[in-house]
Parts: C-alpha cells; structure tokens; sequence
C-alpha cells in the first residue's frame, strides 16, 4: 500500500508491522479518496442543476403571459386606429362604432384562443363559485334565480378568473302572501 520499502531487520515481523500501520495511518485508502471526490462532484452537479432550475422558473414565470400578451398586441392597434378615426371622422359615428365593434370581436376571438370564456349567468340559478349578488330583487321567478347580469364573469378552463356581478331573484312579496294564504287554507 505505502510506497515505502521495507528493511528486513532482526526483530524482523515487529518493525515490518509496525511500518505497515504506519504507512496505513499516514496514507488514506484510495477508494475512500475517490468515494469523497465522487460526493463533492455530485453536491456540486445538484446545486448547479438547483441554480440552473431556479432561474428557468424565474424566467418562464416572467414570461409566462408572453403569447396572451402578444396576441392582444393587434387589439391595442386596432383601438388606437379607431381613436385616430374617431377624432378624424366629423359627423360620422357610425365609423367609430364599427371600428370599436370590430376590434371587441378580435379581443373576443383572443380570450377564446386562451380558453378564457364568459360565464352564462341570466336565467341560471345563482352560484356563489362563479356569481357575485350585486343586489337581490322581488320576481316572479324561482327563488335564487339570476335575472340580471351587471358584469360579465370569466373563467380560465374551469378556474374563475372573475366572477359575473348579478342580480338574483327573491319571492316577491305577492307571491310569498299568496302561499301563506294557501298554507293557511290548508291548515283549516
């Protein structure tokens, strides 16, 4: 193991043992060397994999809305044409609206390319996980119905990003004498 060369004295075995433990002592073992070196390589792969890692999350999130952004890119070239119109065009509203009506249709088209979607509202019974009661109101329809919608809601595939703002329907107060006076009728 050692590099050194051994004497053969008269105590002969003692101080060839003797040596051996000696050299063992002052020597490390090469597979242990190896083992650490094998270690130190991979904590020192991991952490750059860590670093390496870490900064692709960075970037991806920082850039994660770039395609939706880009996509909306020809609907704020088309507002700013419809401004420019607007303020060119004297007496003649009817080219602002077409131009404003247009450019909702590309933005529409865009929200649907992303799978973002409207939530249906009116005449559907109120859902507290994708409507917001603005307000509640006497009607002739079934309790907890919603008969109004004050502000388009939104999902992303099925995650709301905002729910719709709507008015829900409660008994109206006729209707709810009109059951008691049948209930009461029932009673006698």
């Amino acid at each position: 193991m050692g590099s050194k060369k051994h004497v053969y004295r008269e105590d002969g075995d003692h101080q060839h043992q003797a040596d051996l433990h000696q050299d063992m002592a002052d020597e490390t073992p090469p597979a242990e060397n190896e083992w650490k070196e094998i270690a130190l390589r991979a904590r020192a792969e991991l952490s750059n994999y860590q670093k390496r890692a870490e900064k692709e999350r960075a970037e991806s999130v920082r850039y994660a809305n770039g395609n939706l952004l880009k996509a909306l890119l020809p609907v704020l070239d088309n507002l700013e044409r419809v401004v420019q119109t607007g303020a060119q065009a004297e007496g003649n509203p009817q080219t602002l609206v077409d131009g404003v009506e247009l450019t909702l249709d590309m933005l529409q088209k865009v929200l649907r390319d992303h799978d973002v979607e409207p939530i249906a509202s009116e005449g559907q019974p109120f859902d507290p996980h994708v409507h917001e009661a603005m307000m509640v109101r006497p009607s002739d329809h079934a309790e907890q119905t919603v008969l109004q919608e004050v502000g388009k809601g939104y999902k992303l595939h099925e995650r709301v990003l905002r729910p719709a703002r709507v008015i829900v329907s409660k008994p109206a107060p006729w209707a709810e004498a009109a059951v008691s006076e049948e209930w009461a009728e029932n009673e006698e």
